[in-house]
């Protein structure tokens, strides 16, 4: 899953953000309580708070997409300062009212460093977390319980101090770690929120607090905004994106050569890493680089990722299955397996997520199975619905695609998340049915099948048609 620049564009998104002035306008909640050495009337006048940028938002999938995100999620980026030994850096929120919300830092590589999830944040007043661990809720702890979390540019010790965020090391090149001094870059992630993005409950607030006692906002505002938007628009991604979608289907040769990784049928792999990745697409990357990285793109440390190549060299339609996990829902769920799981549509070299199907939303087959199609909007057969046991979604202007499907906090006894499956290991032996497949098949011939037979019987007809 290699994208030459990655790195370097990471490495310019915390350099273009440094520098970042505040400005009115991204105030949070400012007559909040519950916050040491914090007054209304403080003005921040500190030259490290306002180096700093507060959450910006980012990876949206309408305007950039950048990083394969998930549509049913949202993303802030903060960029916070060190205060080296002269104070402390402290994010103060509420307990907002969603799926799944965490904090998680970032080296240059965009690979996750440290992560606190929700079920790890202990609010200030009602002592434990309305969430109780990977998938248990308790929802007698209200939406907007106030919460605080310290950041600390230190590595993270073998037991973490409770509501701590951790950022020590900016890169490591040639497994030498380089510190990380200045600047932690920290993501927030909001899934499936009530009522607004943020889940009814504000995005949060970060202050720097001096020895003194005096306390300062960490700077945001447009101009932070519009920094972190001119380093998106400069990998090209999003104008291509534009492009390609104002003219619909590419115009070019059919016969291609395939994105690279791409099989038939098609293959899905353990995401761990983009070193890793590279080499599952027959890229040569020493072994010593793929073991050395977990993560990328600015993934989460809460999930775990399959993903497959699709060329349209080997059709224009493209069934996905596997046994469906169960989740947690908004009520609490019933014997739930993961916190939340989802199958993404994207493009390899863009980045870009043309659409996601979320567990609530997604039909399960009979069999206990989830079938997704995937193909153009004019492409897309008639029985490819959910009265025949089918979701559908898009394959995008481009003539290849990226099908990434998330595994989100399991639970403990959830052998076949794709969290337990080891680097070497082969993924069904572990996770069995519940590791996805795919086949290719002729939209025609689904169509045909589709009105007679099962969701399993079309997949496997289809998979015999395909077979090379």
């Amino acid at each position: 899953m290699w994208r030459p620049g990655v790195a370097a564009v990471a490495g310019l998104t915390l350099l273009g953000l440094v520098g970042c002035g505040s400005s009115e306008g991204d105030a949070v909640d400012p007559g909040r309580t519950g916050n040491p050495g914090y007054s209304p009337d403080t003005t921040p006048t500190s030259a490290l708070s306002e180096m700093g940028c507060s959450w910006v938002r980012i990876f949206d999938p309408v305007v950039d997409g950048l990083a394969f995100p998930d549509t049913s999620a949202n993303y802030w980026l903060a960029l916070v300062p060190s205060p080296g030994p002269l104070g402390r850096i402290r994010i103060y929120g509420r307990v907002p009212d969603v799926r799944y919300f965490a904090f998680n830092s970032y080296d240059a590589a965009t690979a996750p460093y440290d992560a606190i999830a929700d079920y790890e944040i202990a609010p200030d007043a009602f002592g434990p977390t309305p969430f109780l661990g990977p998938v248990q809720v308790d929802r007698h702890i209200p939406v907007g319980a106030q919460y605080t979390v310290d950041v600390e540019f230190a590595p993270v010790p073998q037991e973490s101090t409770l509501n701590t965020l951790y950022s020590a090391v900016l890169a490591s090149v040639a497994d030498v770690a380089i510190p990380n001094t200045q600047f932690a870059p920290i993501v927030y992630r909001t899934y499936l929120p009530v009522g607004d993005t943020t889940g009814g409950a504000g995005l949060p607030e970060i202050r720097l607090e001096m020895a003194d006692g005096s306390s300062f906002a960490v700077g945001g505002g447009d101009r932070c905004s519009a920094t972190v938007r001119q380093i998106m628009q400069a990998t090209g991604a999003s104008r291509l994106v534009d492009v390609l979608n104002e003219v619909g289907q590419p115009p070019l040769p059919s016969q291609l050569p395939a994105p690279p990784g791409s099989t038939n049928p098609p293959t899905f792999h353990v995401f761990y890493g983009i070193p890793a990745g590279a080499q599952d697409a027959g890229i040569p990357v020493p072994d010593e680089l793929a073991e050395g990285q977990n993560g990328g793109f600015f993934s989460t440390r809460s999930s775990r990722y399959a993903y497959a190549y699709l060329s349209r060299n080997f059709g224009e339609l493209a069934i996905v299955r596997a046994r469906a996990p169960r989740f947690v829902d908004q009520s609490g769920g019933r014997d739930p397996q993961l916190r939340y799981w989802s199958v993404c549509q994207n493009e390899f070299f863009t980045q870009h997520v043309f659409a996601c199907a979320a567990d609530h939303a997604t039909v399960v087959a009979d069999d206990g199975l989830f079938y997704i199609v995937i193909s153009d909007g004019g492409d897309r057969p008639a029985a490819a619905d959910a009265a025949h046991g089918f979701n559908w979604l898009p394959w995008g202007p481009f003539y290849d695609a990226d099908v990434i499907y998330r595994h989100m906090l399991p639970a403990e006894d959830f052998a076949q998340a794709f969290h337990r499956i080891p680097r070497d290991a082969d993924p069904t032996s572990i996770a069995g049915d519940y590791f996805p497949q795919a086949t290719y098949c002729e939209p025609t011939e689904f169509e045909t099948l589709a009105r007679t037979r099962t969701p399993s019987q079309v997949f496997e007809a289809c998979r015999r048609s395909a077979a090379p």
